[in-house]
């Protein structure tokens, strides 16, 4: 095997990671391809695994930029938000890579919450099945210490973010009710689907209209969707789609793409729901 068929058996692979790692789709292409560049440096006869190879340069570039991000994300204007991908069969944009099941908008957005190497080591042994032994290796780390770290992300993850109770099948149908509630500006059938704790988030980052911080209960998110509804009625189309590989929506005003909607759904109500506006996401 040359040096290009061991890199593209490996891209889906380091497309993915750098995805769940930085949350901007952007990003991860610009990552795949410095590793690119690095490893067309590399003698490859010299490397004992192209793939573990391929995933040090990858899993260490992406926690530089995750680093560098940080300081970006404190400054940006309101809540930030992954970029989704919103396609039907879950491809990404630039190839067919197929974007991991469990990369959807409300694990990405609690991963924020972890450091560096928390987040990477969580999704290399969590979320891509790596053992501890080559977590270790990849980032120059013990063990133990990488069994820790994961420890540590998992608790803080299953607290903000506990496995979906709804199936895909329930979720769809629930995003379709929420849908037909904003369109007919039906609060009480709203209320019906979504939790008294319910949170909402709208990332426009400056560049367009979405509210500065989180919109908290179940009362208030109501009512501030119905006042969207009542603002936007009979400018906004809605396209029932799938992002990041859960059932969420597409609205268009005047035939141009407004925002991308995603949603947290446990047990058959909306829990949180994420608005993406930012045309730079779109």
């Amino acid at each position: 095997m040359n040096k290009e068929e061991a890199f593209q058996q490996n891209r889906s692979e380091l497309v993915n990671i750098a995805y769940g790692m930085l949350g901007n789709l952007s990003d991860a292409q610009d990552i795949v391809q410095d590793a690119y560049i690095k490893w067309d440096d590399v003698n490859i006869e010299k490397v004992d695994n192209p793939r573990t190879y391929l995933k040090t340069i990858v899993s260490r570039l992406c926690i530089d930029r995750f680093r560098s991000a940080k300081h970006q994300r404190e400054e940006y204007i309101g809540p930030w938000l992954p970029q989704p991908v919103a396609d039907s069969d879950g491809e990404l944009p630039d190839s067919n890579i197929q974007l991991h099941d469990q990369l959807t908008i409300a694990l990405l957005h609690v991963l924020e919450n972890l450091s560096a190497d928390q987040r990477a080591i969580y999704l290399l042994h969590d979320v891509f099945d790596y053992p501890f032994s080559e977590i270790a290796e990849l980032l120059g780390k013990k063990s133990a210490t990488c069994r820790k770290a994961a420890q540590r992300a998992r608790e803080s993850i299953k607290s903000n973010n506990p496995p979906e109770a709804s199936s895909f099948q329930e979720s769809e149908q629930i995003v379709e009710d929420f849908i037909e509630a904003l369109r007919s500006r039906d609060i009480t059938k709203l209320q019906q689907l979504i939790t008294d704790d319910a949170v909402m988030y709208s990332d426009g980052g400056g560049k367009a209209n979405a509210v500065p911080k989180p919109v908290e209960s179940l009362d208030k998110v109501s009512k501030f969707l119905i006042s969207i509804a009542n603002k936007t009625a009979g400018q906004v189309s809605i396209e029932q789609t799938i992002v990041n590989n859960r059932p969420g929506f597409r609205a268009y005003m005047d035939g141009q793409l407004q925002s991308i909607w995603s949603f947290d759904i446990q047990d058959r109500q909306i829990r949180k729901i994420f608005s993406i506006l930012n045309p730079d996401k779109l």
